[in-house]
């Protein structure tokens, strides 16, 4: 749920007032009553390629990073709607087969984002790190 406070944190601070955080199974979405992917200084990227490579983010803080890429990198599939439909980000849209989403209202939400783990940081892979003294 780290990855959903960070879209979360990322959406209010640009301006959204109503956050809505939900998970279904394996999916995991957030939706806000204000698109964070257009606005900010890198509105005129691309939605899909915030989750691509870090951008700063100085409107949270110095030394601060957007959070899409994060999911980008720990997550297998994501998938984005806006008013104009979905998106596939990443991944295989099948992995959002049979998944119920939440209700997508465009008005009064017009960004979501749904995402589903197992990339880089899949828990069932076992990374064991040790130092030699």
């Amino acid at each position: 749920m780290k990855l959903a406070h960070g879209l979360a944190t990322d959406a209010f601070v640009l301006g959204a007032t109503d956050v809505l955080i939900q998970r279904a199974n394996e999916v995991v979405t957030v939706a806000a009553n204000q698109d964070w992917l257009e606005l900010g200084r890198f509105r005129d990227v691309p939605a899909k390629d915030l989750f691509k490579s870090l951008r700063p983010f100085t409107e949270l803080g110095v030394n601060c990073h957007r959070h899409e890429v994060v999911v980008g990198a720990f997550c297998r599939s994501i998938l984005i709607m806006d008013r104009n439909g979905a998106t596939l980000v990443q991944g295989d849209k099948a992995d959002f087969d049979g998944i119920q989403l939440p209700d997508f209202d465009g008005p009064s939400q017009p960004r979501l984002v749904a995402f589903l783990l197992g990339g880089v940081g899949d828990t069932s892979e076992r990374v064991e790190i040790s130092s030699s003294t």
